[in-house]
C-alpha cells in the first residue's frame, strides 16, 4: 500500500494518532485495533467508534499494516519514533515526570508495599513487560494501581477473554525509556538501600539465594551463628519496618518485588566487597593453617560432582540436596569459612569463590607450596635437603609427635645452624613404645654430641596427658619460614603432604613470636594452663620411671 504523504511535525498528525503510535511502541503483537486503543479509551474518555476512525485513518494511510500482528510500517518506523518523542516531550510524558508521579504514589508504606508487589509480579516476554490479572482480580488495589498508571500514560491496558476466563494486562512503558528501570530505582530510593549496613546485607544475601526467596528461622540463625539470638533479631525486625522482609510461623521471606531493585543494587555495591572480604579471609587461614587447605579441596569435590544443579544468576552457584551429602562435618566447617550457605533442603556451594580460590592456589604453587605425595621418600628427601640449605644461623621446629625418622631428617640441616625442637611429650605407654622411647633418646644423644652445643629440645604437653598444645607443624629460620601439612617423620610415607612457604610478615609476626612463647613459658604460666615442660633429661627420667612400671 503506497503511504499517504504528510507534511512533516506533529501538527500532521491528531493527538489520539500520537497515542496510536505509541502504544503500538511499547505494546508487542497486537492482533486487533482494540489492544492498541483500550489504553486511549481510559486516557481520553473518548467513544470506541471515535478511536477506531481515527485508527483507520493511519491504516487507510499505509502507517499502520497488517501481517500477522498489526504493526508500524517499517518504511516509516524511524520517522514515527520521532514524531512520537517530541510529541511525549511536549505533553511533559518524559523520564522525569514518570520518575515522579510515582514516587508520589509511594510516599507512604502502605503505597510502597502496592509498588513492591507490582514490581514483584512483572514478567517478561520479547521485551515487553507487563503485569497480568485473571477473572477481575484487577479490581484490587493493584489493579487500581495500575489503572492510576494507565491514566498518567506510563502503563498501557488490554483486556481479552477465554471460554472460561476473563484477562487483564498491564503493559509497562518500555520507550522511550524502561519504566521497570524507574520502579526499581524508586523502590531503591524508598527503602534507602544505600542506608542497609553489612549485617542486613548478610541476611538479604541468604535470602537471595533461595529460589523462594525464604528461608526458615533456624536456617537462618545457622548460617549467622556468629551473632546472637537478641542481635539476630533486631536485623529481622529492622528490614521488616523498613518494608524489605516478611515474617510467617518459622519463616522469614522477602517481599518478591524487591529481588531486582536489591540485586541490581546488591550485584553492583555490595557483592563485590562480601566476595573480596571471604577470598582474603580465606587465603589468611589456608596459610595459617594447611588443615583448611583439605576443607577447600572437599567442598571443591563435591563442586565438581555430576550431582544438584548449577545457577548464575543471580550468582554463581551451585545447589545440592543435603540428603547427598554424608559429611557433615565437611559442611559445618566449609559454612565457618564461608565456602558454602546453608538454605533449608540444600547447601549453595559459592563457585566464583571457590573458582578465584583455585587460581590463587595454582598461581601459588610454584612460588610458595610444594606437594610431597604420600611414599616418595626420595622426592621428600630431595625437597627437605633443599629446605634446609636455604636456612640461615638457626632452625627452629615445632612438631607435636617425632620418632627416630624425625632424626634422619634433622641430619639434612648444616651442622653449622642451630637446632631447636619443640615437641609433645607423649610417646605412648604401652611397652612396645617404650623402646620406641628409648632408641629416640639414643638419637637425641648423639645428636647433642655431634652438633656441640647446637642442638636443644623441650616437650611441652597437658599434664595429664602428655598431648602437646599445638598442632600445626613449622621450620623457621633466620630468613624462611614453612608449614607443614603432616609431622616431619611422616612426609614422604604414609600421606600426602603439602608444603608453604609463609610471608616474611607471617614469620616475623605471628609464627616465630608464637614458637618462642612456648620455649620460653615459665612454669608458673604454663601451670594456669594446665601444662608442663621438660628439658631432655627430665623427659628421660619420665620415660624410666614408666618403663619401670610396666
Amino acid at each position: 500500500m503506497k503511504i499517504e504523504t504528510r507534511r512533516e511535525g506533529n501538527s500532521a498528525f491528531s493527538e489520539v494518532q500520537c497515542l496510536i503510535f505509541d502504544s503500538m511502541l511499547n505494546i508487542k503483537r497486537p492482533y486487533d485495533s482494540w489492544s492498541i486503543l483500550e489504553t486511549l479509551s481510559v486516557m481520553l474518555q473518548k467513544s470506541r467508534d471515535y478511536l477506531e476512525n481515527e485508527w483507520n485513518k493511519l491504516v487507510e494511510s499505509g502507517y499502520i499494516i497488517k501481517k500477522d500482528y498489526w504493526i508500524i510500517n517499517p518504511t516509516v518506523e524511524h520517522r514515527v519514533r520521532e514524531i512520537v518523542r517530541t510529541f511525549l516531550e511536549r505533553k511533559g510524558i518524559t523520564l522525569d515526570f514518570c520518575t515522579r508521579e510515582i514516587n508520589k504514589e509511594t510516599e507512604d508504606q502502605t503505597k510502597l508495599i502496592l509498588l513492591i508487589k507490582l514490581a514483584g509480579r512483572i514478567s517478561e516476554w520479547k521485551g515487553e513487560k507487563s503485569i497480568t490479572f485473571i477473572d477481575y482480580e484487577w479490581v484490587n488495589d493493584l489493579g487500581q494501581f495500575c489503572e492510576k498508571l494507565v491514566k498518567k500514560r506510563i502503563m498501557f491496558r488490554q483486556t481479552t477473554s477465554s471460554r472460561r476466563h476473563s484477562y487483564r494486562t498491564y503493559i509497562l512503558r518500555a520507550w522511550p525509556f524502561d519504566v521497570k528501570d524507574i520502579i526499581l530505582n524508586v523502590i531503591n530510593k524508598q527503602i534507602n538501600v544505600k542506608g542497609l549496613n553489612v549485617e542486613d546485607w548478610r541476611l538479604i544475601f541468604l535470602l537471595l539465594l533461595s529460589s523462594n526467596l525464604r528461608l526458615k528461622y533456624e536456617t537462618i540463625k545457622s548460617n549467622m551463628n556468629d551473632l546472637t539470638e537478641p542481635e539476630l533479631r533486631e536485623i529481622i525486625t529492622h528490614l521488616k519496618r523498613r518494608g524489605i522482609l516478611e515474617e510467617s510461623y518459622d519463616e522469614v521471606y522477602l517481599l518478591r518485588g524487591l529481588k531486582e531493585p536489591l540485586l541490581q543494587y546488591f550485584n553492583t555495591n555490595i557483592y563485590p566487597q562480601i566476595k573480596r572480604n571471604i577470598i582474603e579471609n580465606l587465603k589468611r587461614k589456608i596459610s595459617k593453617s594447611l588443615a583448611n587447605l583439605w576443607i577447600f579441596a572437599g567442598i571443591k569435590r563435591l563442586s565438581d560432582l555430576p550431582i544438584g544443579e548449577e545457577q548464575i544468576d543471580p550468582f554463581p552457584i551451585k545447589l545440592i540436596e543435603k540428603s547427598k551429602i554424608t559429611d557433615a562435618q565437611l559442611l559445618s566447617e566449609a559454612k565457618k569459612l564461608k565456602l558454602i550457605s546453608e538454605l533449608d533442603n540444600k547447601i549453595s556451594i559459592h563457585v566464583d569463590i571457590l573458582d578465584e580460590i583455585e587460581n590463587w592456589l595454582k598461581s601459588s604453587i610454584r612460588e610458595n607450596l610444594i606437594y610431597i605425595p604420600a611414599d616418595d621418600i626420595f622426592k621428600a628427601s630431595s625437597i627437605l635437603r633443599d629446605i634446609f640449605s636455604k636456612c640461615e644461623e638457626y632452625v627452629k621446629i615445632q612438631d607435636p609427635y617425632i620418632d627416630e625418622e624425625t632424626f634422619y631428617i634433622l641430619k639434612y640441616i648444616p651442622t653449622e645452624i642451630k637446632i631447636q625442637l619443640l615437641t609433645g611429650i607423649k610417646i605412648g605407654w604401652k611397652e612396645r613404645d617404650m623402646d620406641r622411647a628409648r632408641r629416640i633418646c639414643k638419637w637425641i644423644e648423639r645428636l647433642k654430641n655431634e652438633r656441640r652445643g647446637k642442638f636443644e629440645i623441650l616437650f611441652l604437653g597437658k599434664v595429664d596427658t602428655g598431648d602437646a598444645p599445638f598442632h600445626d607443624r613449622f621450620i623457621i629460620s633466620k630468613n624462611k619460614c614453612w608449614q607443614i601439612g603432616t609431622s616431619l617423620k611422616q612426609i614422604g610415607r604414609g600421606k600426602d603432604t603439602v608444603i608453604n612457604e609463609l610471608s616474611k610478615r607471617e614469620k616475623e609476626e605471628l609464627i616465630e613470636p608464637a614458637f618462642e612463647r612456648w620455649w620460653n613459658a615459665s612454669p608458673k604460666e604454663l601451670k594456669k594452663k594446665n601444662l608442663i615442660k621438660l628439658t631432655f633429661q627430665e623427659w628421660k627420667k619420665r620415660i624410666e620411671k614408666r618403663a619401670e612400671s610396666l
